[in-house]
């Protein structure tokens, strides 16, 4: 997230024309009803058309779909956050604990995600809050580059998901009290959190998982 996300109004879309078509239409451009937009030359993700929002490209790359993901949506509704304010690596993170979670036929629960992850600002990163492990790491995600990645963008329909506006968050963090021992859920989380796992074994199955949310065989 960004602690000072407003300064950067002014920042310009340059997501390329031939990247936009290459990498998200013949993707997502199967389903109709995701409404892709490429920018225009004057576009910035403050400004998005009406009815649409901003989403990275690395956020794709990172593990999030068109439409959201109900855990994304929860996650980004109960902090009171929009998609932009997420890095990409935090992005993969949440797709991560989605997938650990379904392994173990866990249902989703924004307690859980508290349980494993609290919010870390980070100065380098233009005051952007990136996710960190309550206790460790918890998924090793590989820096994919953050230098320029929140101007790689383009805009989709919001599909019936509200969001509000992006809320400044300064310093303080999001800790919840997460996963009380007496849940019989508690022992499979505490495994989750307790060990280091390699986000690059879950992103193998990524493709997989795009092609099975839209609906296509292989």
């Amino acid at each position: 997230m960004w602690a000072d996300y407003h300064v950067l109004r002014g920042k310009l879309c340059i997501l390329p024309q031939h990247t936009f078509e290459r990498e998200v239409l013949q993707v997502w451009g199967a389903n109709p009803e995701v409404g892709l937009e490429h920018p225009s030359e004057t576009g910035n993700f403050m400004t998005p058309p009406e009815g649409k929002i901003a989403v990275c490209l690395h956020h794709l790359r990172g593990g999030l779909f068109l439409p959201f993901q109900p855990e994304f949506v929860n996650v980004l509704n109960y902090f009171g956050i929009v998609p932009m304010q997420l890095p990409s690596n935090a992005v993969t993170m949440i797709y991560c604990l989605a997938k650990e979670l379904r392994r173990r036929q866990i249902p989703w629960d924004i307690e859980i995600f508290k349980a494993v992850f609290q919010w870390e600002v980070n100065p380098r990163l233009r005051g952007c809050f990136v996710l960190k492990g309550r206790f460790c790491q918890v998924f090793k995600v590989r820096d994919t580059g953050f230098a320029d990645w929140y101007k790689r963008v383009f805009f989709v329909d919001l599909r019936g998901v509200r969001f509000g506006e992006p809320r400044r968050v300064r310093e303080e963090r999001f800790l919840g009290e997460g996963v009380g021992f007496e849940d019989p859920r508690f022992r499979e989380v505490d495994e989750i959190r307790k060990c280091v796992h390699d986000a690059e074994d879950y992103l193998r199955d990524l493709e997989f998982d795009v092609r099975e949310y839209m609906g296509e065989s292989w």
